[in-house]
């Protein structure tokens, strides 16, 4: 749901084009499986579905750094807030346990971004930042 709401966020930015759209439904793809192979696990206690995660988590990592780079490019967030989306799943994974900390923040600051940015043009091509100072 949320690249959803962030695909639409970005949409009216001139440079949110086909790639966008791309990494968007290649990142939904892979929650996707990530989710449907997690599901299974829990729900059959057992491994059925394991094959789906490798190629879950290579479509997430893919998605989600073609998403930063989308996000750079359309300047609606601040460009650090979008390097810093595309490099959370690395660095997720190379932190452990408490890399989804790191997810979550990430989400959380890009949530509190777009939402002080709706009604400014580009706030990050503007100079303005997230802050609007």
């Amino acid at each position: 749901m949320a690249i959803v709401v962030l695909d639409r966020v970005h949409r009216t930015s001139p440079t949110w084009g086909r790639f966008a759209r791309v990494a968007a439904v290649v990142y939904a793809a892979g929650q996707a499986l990530l989710g449907l192979a997690g599901g299974a696990t829990f729900v059959a206690s057992d491994n059925r579905l394991d094959p789906l995660f490798l190629p879950g988590i290579a479509l997430w990592l893919l998605g989600g750094v073609g998403l930063g780079v989308a996000m750079f490019r359309a300047g609606r967030v601040p460009r650090t807030l979008a390097v810093a989306f595309a490099a959370a799943l690395p660095l997720t994974m190379a932190v452990g346990q408490a890399g989804p900390l790191i997810e979550g923040a990430v989400w959380l600051t890009l949530a509190v971004a777009v939402l002080r940015s709706r009604g400014r043009a580009c706030p990050a091509k503007t100079g303005q930042g997230v802050s609007g100072t």
